[in-house]
């Protein structure tokens, strides 16, 4: 065997080295980003646990809340702010659980379920005129989203409105 055979072998070996190190280098990236995705998920949904948790935990909030979502106008200009920034935070959550289920990142059973809330929250009047206040803090996908479920939202029933006595 001459040295260029033997050249052009290690050359093929280097190359077919150097190709294997590429091949998983990319599925080291491809599973960073994947587990990037997973708990950006994580933390969404435990953000909407602790917005849940501080409604729960503060008599004021919660009271500002059962009125504000049934007439958001009728509340004093600070209860007002209050409730946006409730909402605000509780939308922007949604807003991005809903681009990752459209990136593939949420499964559409897992979707399902964190959008209930959502559909809940619209059939209220409030929520509604909130909505259409700040609708244009989110991306279009999203507003085009919410703003068909406004149009097929339900009666009102969170809080026992459909139930008999109505609350």
């Amino acid at each position: 065997m001459d040295v260029n055979a033997i050249g052009a072998i290690g050359n093929v070996v280097a190359a077919t080295g150097v190709m294997i190190s590429l091949a998983y280098l990319g599925l080291q990236i491809r599973n960073q980003v994947r587990e990037a995705r997973v708990k950006a998920v994580h933390q969404l949904t435990e953000n909407f646990r602790s917005f849940l948790q501080s409604l729960a935990e503060s008599e004021q909030l919660a009271n500002i809340w059962i009125h504000g979502i049934k007439d958001f106008e009728s509340l004093a200009a600070v209860d007002r702010l209050r409730l946006s920034c409730a909402l605000g935070n509780a939308f922007r959550i949604f807003d991005n659980l809903y681009n990752h289920y459209l990136e593939g990142f949420i499964d559409t059973d897992a979707w399902q379920s964190l959008e209930v809330p959502i559909d809940d929250l619209i059939a209220y009047p409030g929520i509604q005129a909130w909505w259409a206040t700040r609708r244009h803090w989110y991306t279009e996908r999203y507003r085009s989203r919410v703003d068909d479920k406004i149009h097929q939202a339900a009666t009102p029933r969170m809080y026992g409105e459909d139930a008999v006595g109505k609350a």
